[in-house]
């Protein structure tokens, strides 16, 4: 699994710069990023002997959280980012929970015709347990979307998403998640769009474990009102 992760890397990146390079000569690429420090903590509320109630803190954890990412436009509709993350949490009592973070994205976004639109999103990720081996995982993502404008009122989107997660100490923890979903806007008026949503998912564990596979479906309705 990480030389297949360290391949599509460098594979990514060198399709997405070159494009980048032969294309993108009329756009200007951005570069943004942001970095976040701060805390969480977790109480539970406790009953006393005399009906009071008192709040005791159970847990805290620092985080560090940076983002660095690149945008290149390579036409009016065409575009490419890369996006990296690490992203530390440490916890105060739960040593085990403590972890590193680093995720890698790639996505691609091109217009078909004046309806179609597509959309390719790639997500790598390594997180790291200090003190939990048995939790730390490779996890590599795959998202395509596909969204197609019938008419003014009526627009579709198809998604497909395949996860491989791969546990480095654990074997029988590895599995695969599959998603595919399907969306429809109409706007019934220019201030109300009516949204609706049909998505199967399904996890199974690639090895012989006591996890037991899941299975899903969901089926979806909501709106958008501009007051």
């Amino acid at each position: 699994m990480k030389r297949i992760l360290n391949f599509l890397l460098i594979l990514v990146i060198n399709i997405l710069l070159f494009s980048g390079i032969i294309i993108a000569k009329e756009y200007r690429p951005v570069l943004s990023g942001s970095f976040n420090v701060g805390d969480k903590r977790y109480d539970e509320i406790l009953l006393e002997e005399d009906d009071s109630l008192t709040e005791e803190i159970v847990d805290r954890y620092n985080y560090e959280k940076f983002w660095l990412k690149y945008k290149q436009k390579l036409s009016t509709t065409d575009y490419y980012y890369l996006k990296g993350q690490y992203y530390k949490k440490r916890y105060e009592e739960r040593g085990n929970y403590n972890n590193i973070n680093f995720d890698l994205q790639g996505n691609y976004t091109y217009q078909l015709s004046n309806k179609l639109r597509n959309r390719w999103l790639l997500t790598l990720r390594d997180k790291e347990y200090q003190e939990n081996e048995n939790s730390t995982y490779q996890m590599l993502r795959l998202n395509y979307q596909l969204d197609y404008k019938y008419n003014q009122k009526n627009k579709y989107s198809l998604v497909l998403q395949r996860q491989l997660e791969d546990y480095l100490n654990d074997s029988s923890k590895d599995n695969i998640y599959d998603r595919i979903s399907v969306n429809w806007d109409y706007q019934i008026r220019e201030d109300f769009t009516l949204n609706s949503k049909i998505q199967f998912n399904r996890e199974v564990y690639k090895n012989l474990s006591e996890r037991t596979n899941k299975y899903g479906r969901q089926f979806g309705v909501g709106f958008s009102w501009e007051l």
